[in-house]
């Protein structure tokens, strides 16, 4: 599976693995997942649940087939890895008044950020991407720099989920 990729294409990727007809065993929340993982801190992150809907962790240890969190650090990891990059790449294109660039970083960006939960920032992504289709770049850097602000947030919030299913 090719990224970015949605929560609709997980479930269906995880369908067409499943023998049809077999019911799905009910699989414990995160809450209780973290709480089997680490005893001590089984509740996510304050800080944490500000900048990251909260559903789509439980979303994301439904899909995973061993009801663990392996598909949620694969999907966190992703957008660590690469939210750095678009960014570094948004800001060149709109340097530039490249509005295509910036229109296809901005898309792909909204679409991890909302593959990570990550709501505020995928709208933020989500008027960038508007602001290049218009070609009004000079309506673009206001958005990038909340974008900016919004991601630096998320990453903090992923990188402390992360370590509480670690």
């Amino acid at each position: 599976m090719s990224k970015p990729f949605s929560l609709a294409s997980l479930s269906m990727a995880l369908a067409r693995r499943l023998p049809a007809g077999e019911p799905l065993n009910e699989e414990p929340g995160p809450q209780q997942a973290l709480a089997s993982a680490a005893p001590d801190r089984a509740r996510v992150p304050a800080r944490a649940a500000a900048s990251i809907d909260t559903a789509v962790i439980d979303t994301l240890f439904d899909l995973d087939e061993s009801g663990g969190p392996s598909l949620l650090r694969e999907v966190f990891t992703r957008f660590l890895q690469s939210a750095d990059q678009r960014l570094l790449q948004m800001q060149t294109a709109l340097a530039d008044n490249e509005a295509q660039a910036l229109r296809k970083a901005a898309h792909a960006m909204k679409s991890s950020a909302f593959n990570v939960g990550a709501s505020a920032l995928a709208r933020q992504y989500g008027a960038l991407e508007r602001c290049a289709n218009e070609h009004q770049l000079h309506r673009a850097g206001e958005w990038l720099e909340l974008a900016r602000h919004e991601q630096a947030c998320v990453k903090v919030a992923l990188e402390d989920i992360l370590r509480e299913v670690a």
